[in-house]
This record gives structure tokens, sequence and C-alpha cells, in this order.
């Protein structure tokens, strides 16, 4: 296992563990290190997912309103200000 993470890169140094706990204390905080990154790079992930569908929604709601405008024949001046009010 140690042999694995110093082959990916997260333990190769110059500096080799001397006892079996300094290997041990090396592995350990390199999966830490792995699992937090990997934490961090899901929230971002998920994050990035939920702010595409928001914007997806914002764009169905206003496709609706444009529909319902159309429909209603609203006036283009009421249609615009009504648009612009709802972009703010």
């Amino acid at each position: 296992l140690y042999w694995m993470f110093c082959q990916m890169g997260f333990g190769l140094s110059e500096i080799v563990a001397a006892t079996e706990l300094e290997v041990i204390f090396g592995l350990t905080a390199s999966i830490a290190g792995l699992a937090i990154f990997s934490f961090f790079l899901g929230t971002i992930t998920s994050n990035s997912a939920l702010l595409g569908k928001a914007q997806e929604e914002h764009r169905q709601q206003f496709r609706k309103l444009r529909r319902y405008l159309t429909y209603f024949q609203v006036d283009a001046d009421l249609s615009e200000r009504v648009t612009h009010f709802l972009e703010r």
C-alpha cells in the first residue's frame, strides 16, 4: 500500500520512512488528504450541477412568461417593462 501511494506521487520524496510507525503515519496522512480533496471536489461538482439546474429553471420561467404575454397579446411596451422588471 505504501509503495502504491509513492508511485502515485503522494509520498515520493528523498525522505524515506525509517520506522513502521512513520510508514503508517504517512499512509494515514495521504489517505486523509485524498479524502478531503475528494470531498471538496464532490462539493464543487454538486454545486455546479445545482447552479446549472437553477439557470435552466430560470430560462424555462421566462419562456413561459413570453408565451403568456404573446398568447394574451399584451402590449409590446408593457411586455418589455414586465420582462425587464423580472430580470433584475
